[in-house]
């Protein structure tokens, strides 16, 4: 989507300067305040090629007890890139939503969740 806008936070502006790349478990607290403080929708095209600012992708791995989610990507997806991709989880940028800024990564979670059909079969385990 040529319009499309991602929640993001110059690098600048987060303690250590942001360099870490994936999951992050440690140092959230300062984090989540440079969102809060530093944070703003931008356009995603030009966001893609700018490495001064982070774009923030909440995921969240869904695991019960030894077996985990696991999924793979239709062509439905609007990132080419991760196309018949396997993802042992849900999540992605965060839009706009008509929401209270709270309610932003509830209203974009139940919209990343809600594009999951998931299709049982005798022959997919975990």
């Amino acid at each position: 989507m040529p319009d499309e806008r991602v929640y993001v936070v110059a690098r600048r502006a987060v303690p250590g300067g942001a360099d870490w790349y994936g999951l992050r478990t440690d140092g959230l607290a300062a984090f989540v305040a440079a969102l809060e403080r530093d944070g703003r929708y931008e356009l995603r095209e030009r966001m893609e090629r700018d490495p001064t600012f982070k774009q923030v992708i909440p995921y969240v791995v869904l695991r019960d007890e030894e077996r985990y989610f696991l999924m793979q990507r239709t062509s439905a997806g609007g990132d080419a890139r991760l196309h018949g991709r396997y993802s042992i989880g849900v999540g992605g940028h965060l839009n706009p939503a008509t929401t209270a800024s709270s309610e932003v990564c509830s209203a974009n979670g139940t919209r990343s969740w809600s594009r999951i059909s998931p299709r049982p079969s005798s022959s997919s385990r975990c």
